[in-house]
Parts: C-alpha cells; sequence; structure tokens
C-alpha cells in the first residue's frame, strides 16, 4: 500500500461509524500490517513506562504522538523498518491530528446527548407543572380549596389509589372537562 493509499484508509477509518476506541485500534491494526511496524495506543503517555516502551520496540524509526481532548490525552506510539524518508514523521501527525478531531467529535456528540436529555428532563418538569398548576385550578375553582389544600388532596388521591400524581391529575382534569360539557348541553 503507498503512503496516499495509508493516509487514506486512516481517514476512512476516522470519518466511519465506529466509535473512538474501536477506531483507535482498526488504526493500529492498518499501521501494523500496512508499515510493517507496532502501533500502541496508550491512555496515559506520562507514565514513564513510554521511554521503556519505546525503546522496546526493534525498529530503526519510532515515533510518538500525543492527542488531547478535554481532560483525555492519548500517544500514538509507533516503530516501523519499512517506511525511509519523512513518511513515518508525516504518518505520525497524520494520526494524530485524525484522533484529535476524532475524539473532540466523540466529546462533542457525548455533549450533545448529554444536553438532549437534559433538554428532556426540564420539557418533562415543565409539563408535570404545567398539569399539575391546571389541575390545582380546577380544585380552586371548583371545589374551593386554597393551593396546599389542592395539593395535598391531590397527594392523598394519588396514594389511595396508587396512581401517579399526574394520573390522578389528568383523570380530574377529564372529569371535570367532562362535567363542563354535560352542563352546557343542559344549560
Amino acid at each position: 500500500m503507498t503512503e496516499n493509499e495509508v493516509l487514506f484508509q486512516i481517514s476512512n477509518i476516522v470519518n466511519g461509524s465506529a466509535p473512538f476506541p474501536q477506531a483507535v485500534d482498526q488504526i493500529a491494526l492498518l499501521l501494523e500490517r500496512e508499515a510493517s511496524g507496532k502501533a500502541i495506543f496508550i491512555d496515559h503517555p506520562d507514565s514513564p513506562d513510554v521511554v521503556k516502551l519505546l525503546d522496546s520496540f526493534d525498529h530503526p524509526y519510532r515515533s510518538f504522538y500525543s492527542v488531547k481532548a478535554g481532560d483525555q490525552k492519548l500517544t500514538l506510539a509507533f516503530g516501523s523498518d519499512r517506511f525511509q524518508g519523512a513518511f513515518h514523521q508525516r504518518l505520525a501527525d497524520f494520526v494524530g491530528e485524525q484522533l484529535g478531531m476524532l475524539l473532540a467529535r466523540t466529546r462533542l456528540a457525548e455533549r450533545r446527548a448529554q444536553l438532549k436529555r437534559e433538554i428532556a428532563e426540564i420539557e418533562e418538569d415543565l409539563a408535570t407543572r404545567k398539569l399539575m398548576q391546571r389541575t390545582e385550578g380546577i380544585l380552586i375553582a371548583r371545589r374551593g380549596m386554597e393551593t396546599a389544600a389542592a395539593r395535598r388532596w391531590i397527594a392523598q388521591q394519588s396514594q389511595k389509589t396508587g396512581l401517579s400524581k399526574n394520573d390522578v391529575a389528568d383523570r380530574i382534569i377529564a372529569y371535570y372537562q367532562a362535567t363542563a360539557l354535560l352542563e352546557q348541553r343542559i344549560a
């Protein structure tokens, strides 16, 4: 495989749908297969074992590249005897850049998913509050209850029936809507 083909394959892996750890493994396999060397990724590159690890590579060329995104740091250690010239440095730089972009995209996707969950929770909380306020308003208007008494009554009905407060509120609203329709027809 030529230099450009190796770089193209790495780009395809990074831009594919594989999650970050799987993409890292695929790139390591590609580097080992196509660069006749050894490639490993280290989660904590500040370890003194990294230098020993690089020294253990039985290849004339060794490179070391770190990628940091947020609080996560990943290091590529690569050794090869097949490629000559500046290719191995370009390869290490390219892999590092590609992994940096993938790591950043992964972090953004995780943050986006977290924000979507938070928005869903807020929307659910808002819907529950609106439902409770509407139910309390009906109980205040129809039964002459105070706000606190209406809340207690909803909670008591929930405990009595084993239904959630939302289900009790839905039934109260449905009952009073049906009653209001019936009163309109009679009048």
